[in-house]
């Protein structure tokens, strides 16, 4: 729906253009009378910031993607599930659900990040940690901060852009003298830094071994779910029985500090 009215605008401006190009009307600079231009000049310049606006539109448009069918961590597990492990019907699943929702295709890569890793400890390295056994992760941090100045020293320009309105001013000389060379500055040290920390990226394969052995029990319940539904079973009423045991399994672990024997109870469940 945008589209097709952003190019109605450009129209009546091309029109516009075309119609008064021979009119000279008062150019303008630092808001004072400077050298005649064409009225058709003006709404030139005009058409072309829709027209850029319009390019950017067009681009982000044609490479936009789908996420697809990649359930909720982006492994396609349940789906796998449901097709017996046969990869190839999700994919064209995924090309069916693209197509329906009008996208050329899926991302390649959709779903969430581990975080049992640390930056590499650098031996004499200092800081004020609060504890002596924190490895705070400093040049993430950093990363982080230096990320969120640079995203926001875009409003500088947008504010700028949509105040200036004549031929030439210098409001905006200021700001990008200082902003225009923060920017590269900015991205330039993140990238030092991205550099640094994926160079000796430390992962923890014990803990992240640990952190999914806790959980993974609770993970099952989908496959459980599956295979019931499968058997014939209804799925609101199997859902129903999975969830009051999860329930009461979770229960243990967070109010007892006990051990997650969700499969323990559901092997002695009459139920299952």
């Amino acid at each position: 729906m945008t589209l097709p009215k952003l190019a109605k605008v450009l129209h009546n401006i091309s029109k516009l253009a075309i119609k008064y190009k021979d009119l000279p009307t008062l150019g303008l600079t630092h808001y004072q009378s400077a050298l005649p231009i064409s009225l058709g000049k003006r709404f030139c310049s005009w058409a072309q910031d829709l027209a850029m606006d319009l390019e950017d539109i067009e681009y982000a448009r044609s490479t936009l993607r789908f996420r697809g069918a990649q359930g909720a961590t982006g492994t396609q597990a349940s789906f796998l599930e449901v097709f017996n492990g046969d990869s190839s019907k999700v994919d064209r699943l995924n090309e069916i659900l693209s197509q329906k929702a009008g996208f050329p295709c899926c991302y390649d890569i959709n779903g969430q990040q581990q975080h049992a890793m640390e930056n590499k400890y650098i031996e004499g390295q200092r800081a004020f940690f609060l504890t002596p056994w924190q490895m705070n992760p400093m040049r993430s941090e950093r990363i982080c901060s230096l990320g969120r100045k640079l995203k926001n020293l875009r409003a500088n320009f947008a504010d700028t852009f949509a105040s200036q309105w004549f031929e030439r001013t210098l409001d905006d000389s200021a700001i990008r003298r200082s902003d225009i060379p923060e920017l590269f500055l900015l991205a330039d040290a993140i990238l030092l830094s991205l550099d640094n920390v994926t160079s000796a990226l430390v992962v923890h394969v014990p803990q992240i071994t640990s952190q999914l052995a806790q959980d993974l029990p609770f993970m099952a319940t989908e496959s459980i779910l599956l295979k019931l539904v499968a058997a014939g079973i209804s799925r609101q009423e199997a859902h129903e029985q999975i969830r009051l045991v999860t329930l009461e399994a979770a229960r243990v672990v967070k109010e007892e500090g006990g051990p997650a024997d969700l499969v323990g109870r559901i092997k002695r469940e009459e139920f299952f």
